[in-house]
């Protein structure tokens, strides 16, 4: 009993400081990944409602 206590211990110490290490690097990629595609997304948002506007002007 004192052994499984002991290695579920060591296993989630050993899961806490994996998911901490994993965070560290994650991070800083996970934010530049999410600022490249905010910019992608805003240029594509501005085409598409200068399309909406014109078909909008044509339609009236």
């Amino acid at each position: 009993m004192c052994d499984e206590i002991t290695d579920c211990h060591s296993s989630t110490s050993y899961c806490k400081t994996t998911a901490f290490v994993l965070q560290r690097h994650c991070k800083p990629l996970c934010s530049v990944a999410a600022t490249n595609m905010q910019c992608d997304c805003n240029c594509f948002a501005v085409a598409l409602q200068h399309v909406c506007s014109d078909a909008a002007k044509g339609m009236q």
